[in-house]
């Protein structure tokens, strides 16, 4: 019998002790938070930063770090420059991300199948969109007859489109996590496929309609067959490696 290796998430009853850095770390953003600051907006200078919190130098330091490791603020080498505010994005959370997946051993094969359970809903919020001007300008664009872009950037445009037409920012992130990791992994597998099939565009344009419609049932039965089929061809054509536990990237 094999042993199972994976490792198990668990909270803990008593949260641990916050260290000093991350409370200050909390509090930077917070600020910028409350500031409406903006990417590339300077922060306030070390030394204003440490008569502000009230924290040594070290502390201080480990904190700022602490936020660009997540690309949340970008920290300028020289005399006198300062942190500015960065722009938070998807990538250095995707990372954590995978590092938690690999640490609980599970696999890209289950990382297919969230795939398919939580992007035909966000097909039905987004054809119950309220701002039926919205989902067309949105969608509009993958509905003509003569609309020949095939390539691999247009298939996710389309599916970032529709996911973003949900207005549950919660739900967007957890996908995009997914379908970030999993694009990453068929990327660097991908062997002379560098553009969608005919097929594939004909099923985006027939979701983008009946989305347009407002037709919630239809578009996440269409929505749910095109993803149970692109996961079939991901897993015919990588039968050995979907099984593969996600690595930390």
């Amino acid at each position: 019998m094999s042993k199972d290796h994976s490792v198990s998430v668990t909270h803990t009853a008593v949260p641990r002790a916050q260290k000093r850095s991350e409370s200050v770390a909390m509090a930077i953003v917070s600020n910028i938070m409350a500031e409406h600051l903006k990417p590339g907006d300077r922060l306030p200078s070390e030394a204003v930063m440490l008569e502000t919190y009230q924290v040594s130098r070290s502390s201080l330091r480990e904190a700022l770090r602490l936020l660009e490791v997540q690309g949340l603020i970008v920290i300028k080498p020289g005399r006198g420059k300062g942190p500015l505010v960065g722009k938070a994005t998807v990538n250095g959370l995707a990372s954590t991300f995978t590092l938690y997946l690999q640490m609980m051993g599970s696999t890209y094969n289950q990382l297919l199948e969230a795939w398919v359970s939580i992007e035909p809903f966000m097909a039905r919020l987004a054809a119950e969109h309220p701002d039926r001007q919205r989902v067309i300008e949105a969608l509009g664009p993958f509905t003509g007859a003569d609309d020949d872009d095939c390539s691999i950037d247009a298939g996710f445009a389309f599916h970032d489109a529709v996911n973003s037409l949900s207005d549950n920012p919660v739900l967007h992130l957890i996908l995009t996590l997914v379908s970030t990791t999993i694009s990453e992994y068929v990327m660097e597998n991908i062997a002379g496929r560098d553009r969608l099939e005919d097929h594939n565009v004909q099923e985006h344009r027939d979701i983008a309609k009946a989305i347009i419609e407002g037709d919630g049932a239809f578009a996440s039965g269409l929505m749910k067959r095109h993803i149970q089929a692109v996961v079939e061809d991901f897993r015919a054509y990588w039968p050995a490696k979907v099984g593969d536990i996600v690595a930390w990237k």
